[in-house]
């Protein structure tokens, strides 16, 4: 199970919360239990929050629409990213347009957001793509959902569209 908060790395606490289908069970990976610890008026909020604003944020990515644009930049990311062997030029350059359309007002929605880290993040972790690159690509699986609906904490984490795309043109 992945964190709650920050859905890359692996849950090792876990909170069970009442909600409204049953009671829902919550994991945190130690890091965010730390950066929560040194905030404990946040804490509480938070965990009290988390199943309830993930829940909202779902239902907001699906009553969203996708761009028609997307799909075919999802598809190039993902054919790229599995060849063999690997074209790390195209792989760069498939990342770079697609970071660009996330980051242009017609492709900054939750909708787009959302279903870009999702489609990422159904691979094995990238781990054949070289550290850099695989290590990007794994922070758009993840935390780049969060880029409209939690604006604040994606941008704490470096996983905003805008910053993903300034670390790639960077990094390589």
């Amino acid at each position: 199970m992945r964190c709650a908060r920050c859905g890359i790395r692996v849950a090792t606490v876990f909170r069970e919360r009442p909600g409204r289908s049953g009671t829902a069970v919550l994991g945190l990976c130690a890091e965010c239990m730390v950066v929560l610890r040194r905030q404990p008026a946040t804490r509480l909020e938070w965990l009290e929050s988390a199943y309830d604003a993930d829940r909202a944020a779902e239902l907001a990515a699906q009553a969203g629409t996708v761009a028609p644009a997307l799909g075919p930049l999802i598809a190039t990311v993902l054919r790229v990213g599995v060849q063999e062997p690997l074209n790390i030029v195209a792989l760069r350059h498939a990342l770079i347009v697609l970071l660009e359309f996330l980051a242009s007002p017609a492709g900054r929605t939750h909708a787009n957001c959302r279903r870009a880290a999702q489609a990422l993040s159904q691979r094995s972790g990238w781990a054949h793509v070289p550290l850099p690159l695989g290590d990007l690509m794994r922070t758009m699986g993840g935390p780049m959902r969060g880029t409209v609906w939690d604006a604040e904490l994606t941008a704490q984490l470096g996983a905003t569209p805008e910053q993903l795309l300034a670390r790639l043109r960077a990094e390589w």
